[in-house]
């Protein structure tokens, strides 16, 4: 006999699909030691998204900057002081949340969405480089090196430059890594 699965369960289950399908090994390779993105995803299975959407785009600056310093706690022991790790991961998986229909419309995501940042990596560098239009911007991309020594003021003063680009090209700073990811061809 089947059983009816109700909404929470299924609602549950697809947030770690989110989870399992968004943070691949290639997002997160690199980072620590093994285990890392086993553990964001475990993490990101737990996250309450209830208090994202509560937190509207005024307040989830202070959430992001709170489950990020959980999520680097959580991570494997070489991974600890990972700030880039942590941050990456949680851009990713919490854009992909607020684009679900269903994720979004039960934890009012919406409310987030102009806050959301750009998740950092190589390719979103690369990006923002060409996009550039001020020496300033580009001496902040310039000291980016790598993720995994990515630090919190690095991290704000990249996100600055991406919000500018952005506005720019009239989308939010979120949707940069859809021109941004693997288009190195491309010039926008």
């Amino acid at each position: 006999m089947c059983e009816k699965i109700e909404e929470p369960d299924l609602l549950k289950a697809r947030l770690r699909f989110i989870a399992n399908t968004s943070l691949s090994a290639s997002s997160l390779r690199n980072q620590g030691g093994e285990g890392v993105v086993k553990a964001a995803r475990t993490f990101m299975g737990e996250l309450n998204l209830e208090e994202a959407g509560s937190a509207g785009a005024e307040g989830y600056p202070a959430y992001l900057d709170n489950c990020t310093t959980k999520l680097m706690a959580y991570f494997p022991d070489g991974a600890r002081k990972n700030y880039g790790a942590a941050r990456k991961a949680l851009n990713i998986y919490l854009f992909a949340c607020a684009r679900d229909h269903m994720a979004r419309s039960r934890y009012r995501l919406d409310r987030i969405e102009p806050a959301l940042e750009l998740p950092i990596d190589r390719h979103a560098i690369d990006y923002l480089k060409r996009q550039a239009k001020d020496e300033t911007s580009r001496q902040v991309l310039k000291d980016f090196s790598f993720i995994n020594r990515l630090k919190k003021e690095t991290h704000s003063a990249i996100q600055a430059v991406a919000a500018e680009v952005a506005e720019c090209h009239g989308v939010m700073r979120c949707e940069l890594d859809f021109l941004a990811w693997r288009n190195e061809d491309q010039s926008t």
